[in-house]
């Protein structure tokens, strides 16, 4: 490769200064905006601190370790022997060997929280890209969403490459900037982050993920990182997106001449971004209309927040961009019912979880009169809204038995409105406050469900013994403890043992009956089949014949979301083969954009399969369970 010269090498110094620093946590120093008005806005308070050099000497190249809690250690690569690579993607020429970038992660074994460092084998390097490219921006699965992470982060080998260092390189550059881009459109900008800083890459490569980090700094609000990188790009500032980065630094810094000579260089290039001039002059402290629109840009988003504006509720829309809608949840100027909302739709996504929407509930005011009769508030207008009074409602009664019925409620409610896993998250913390007692018997299978839905089937165990022992006794304990059928087969691998089996499986079907809105057959059966197919997937006791045959007598069929056939039939073959990254990859993409109440079983069902036999057996049994509870079971 050529040599850059001593200039060259000094811009693109500047660029790896704004972003390593000690733990990738970037500390503070104050920046102001200066308005037309001579005032003077401060933007956000930033301590000034030096930075480290990313990249080592140029006579060795040692690792990079990136992990903020420094716990797992970055794998940039596996050391070549004497005879040649170790790994397919390295060359050897004489004593010089290439790195592919490619093989950079932040952990690789499946102890450290990766894959396993051979996760590719038996894929070749196109299929690898088309795992990487096929993967969805929106993954309504937890599960799913941890095995994401997992497979853009883990440090492996890489399918063989034919060609000299200069086309390794750039191929591995490549498909790790694919990887970023998936972790970044899933809302994981910091270990986008991270994994670009463990690749050990050389100030020319870094340069080519400087528009990413731009991104993942504007979504973080770090502006002084984000002009850091605008202000390194000398030689780009005359193309339209590094001049509109440009001139918004311009208007933190106070440089009002500079903003508007880029406003009017953007204007001459023909830029039509309403938005983005009115967001200006909101900086400047003039009067302008924030145009009507239904999505933002990491640049809009960040404009928003510099001009201390609440986001608009329009860009609340159903495919909403992960990062705006993280954004939108922590933005305190904006409304806190449209922050509960989004939040909620968050949960879903992997990028808020339930301590986070907690908070929001208990921020909402309410009437008097509402707050005197939280469920028949909730009963008559089911929402966002009520779900944050009943909240309030149960954490602050006094009285253990009355805080069990009112969570009772509000999950009851959620199963019956479709929202009981988010609910479930937003609840958990008060669930696990309550105290194991006999007299609690009745709050004993919401409790077991919500420790099975967070894998602690220890407890939960607890619990049902609790429910056990009043079963024997009291007809109602023995019906709730029915009700547990088919979660306690799924949830552990410990089967509960029923007072009597078949009794159990009845009962459970009468709670199914009585749960399922307008009593739906279609979706009675529905549930039946996701519950009697998980738990024969999973290896348990097979459901009785005589359960299948009752089923058939029902006067429904179903009309369930089946995935593209061939993609079913991909999962199988490399579950097969033991690809493991390509199973999962093409689990993802098969499950990760469709809501698993309105799946069919039997892709559910292919999906545990293939996990079960590449070695996944937690991440299977957590998606059983997923799918369980998001099913209503």
């Amino acid at each position: 490769m050529k040599s850059l010269s001593l200039n060259k090498k000094f811009k693109i110094a500047l660029l790896i200064s704004a972003f390593v620093m000690p733990s990738l946590a970037w500390s503070q120093s104050t920046t102001s905006v200066i308005t037309s008005d001579e005032e003077v806005l401060e933007v956000k308070p930033l301590e000034e601190e030096d930075p480290i050099s990313l990249f080592p000497s140029d006579e060795e190249l040692e690792p990079t370790q990136v992990n903020e809690d420094n716990q797992v250690p970055a794998i940039t690569s596996v050391p070549a022997n004497e005879g040649g690579s170790a790994i397919p993607g390295i060359v050897s020429e004489e004593s010089l060997a290439v790195i592919d970038p490619a093989t950079a992660g932040l952990f690789d074994t499946k102890a450290t929280g990766g894959l396993g460092v051979n996760m590719w084998a038996g894929s070749n390097r196109a299929q690898m890209k088309a795992i990487f490219t096929s993967l969805p921006d929106r993954i309504g699965s937890k599960t799913l969403q941890l095995l994401a992470k997992k497979l853009l982060l883990t440090s492996a080998e890489t399918p063989s490459l034919e060609g000299d260092n200069e086309i390794i390189l750039a191929d591995g550059i490549d498909v790790l900037k694919m990887r970023v881009g998936r972790l970044i459109a899933l809302g994981f900008g910091k270990e986008a982050k991270e994994l670009i800083l463990a690749a050990g890459l050389e100030n020319d490569q870094f340069q080519a993920f400087a528009e990413q980090l731009l991104e993942i700094s504007l979504l973080e609000s770090n502006f002084t990182q984000s002009c850091d990188l605008v202000h390194s790009q000398t030689g780009k500032l005359g193309e339209p997106y590094w001049q509109k980065n440009l001139t918004f630094c311009h208007l933190l810094e106070g440089n009002v001449d500079g903003a508007n000579f880029g406003i009017t260089i953007l204007q001459d290039y023909g830029d039509d971004d309403p938005l983005f001039y009115a967001l200006a002059d909101k900086i400047l402290g003039l009067n302008s209309e924030i145009p009507t629109v239904s999505t933002l840009t990491p640049l809009h988003l960040a404009m928003f927040t510099a001009a201390d504006l609440p986001l608009p509720d329009s860009i609340l829309t159903s495919d909403i961009n992960v990062n705006i809608l993280h954004a939108l949840v922590n933005n305190p100027k904006t409304d806190i019912q449209l922050r509960m909302q989004a939040a909620e739709e968050g949960m879903k996504l992997g990028v808020i979880e339930g301590p986070k929407l907690a908070e929001l509930y208990m921020a909402q005011s309410f009437k008097p009169e509402e707050i005197k009769a939280p469920l028949s508030t909730a009963e008559a207008n089911y929402s966002a809204y009520t779900r944050a009074l009943l909240y309030q409602a149960a954490a602050a009664e006094p009285t253990e038995e009355t805080r069990a019925v009112i969570i009772e409620k509000a999950l009851d409610f959620a199963r019956k409105g479709g929202t009981y896993g988010i609910t479930l998250a937003a609840f958990e913390g008060l669930i696990g406050q309550m105290p194991i007692r006999a007299d609690l018997w009745h709050f004993a299978d919401e409790a077991a469900r919500s420790l099975y839905a967070v894998g602690r089937s220890k407890p939960a165990k607890v619990w049902i013994d609790q429910l056990m022992d009043q079963a024997i006794r009291n007809a109602d304990a023995a019906q709730e403890l029915n009700e547990l059928w088919a979660m306690s087969r799924i949830a552990s691998s410990d089967q509960m043992t029923m007072i009597n089996e078949e009794e159990g499986r009845r009962g459970w079907i009468s709670y199914v009956e009585s749960t399922v809105a307008d009593e739906s057959e279609v979706e009675i059966l529905r549930r039946l089949d996701m519950a009697y197919s998980l738990i024969e997937v999973l290896d348990r006791q097979p459901v009785s014949i005589l359960a299948w045959e009752e089923m058939a007598m029902r006067d429904a069929n179903l009309l369930a979301l089946t995935p593209n056939p061939a993609t079913m039939r991909l999962v199988k073959f490399a579950a097969n083969q033991n690809r493991v990254a390509e199973t999962v990859g093409r689990v993802i993409s098969m499950l990760g954009e469709t809501d698993l109440p309105r799946v069919s079983s039997a892709s559910v069902v292919s999906a545990i399969e293939a996990l079960n036999q590449i070695g996944l057996e937690q991440e299977a049994r957590l998606l059983a369970v997923e799918a369980a509870l998001e099913n209503g079971l």
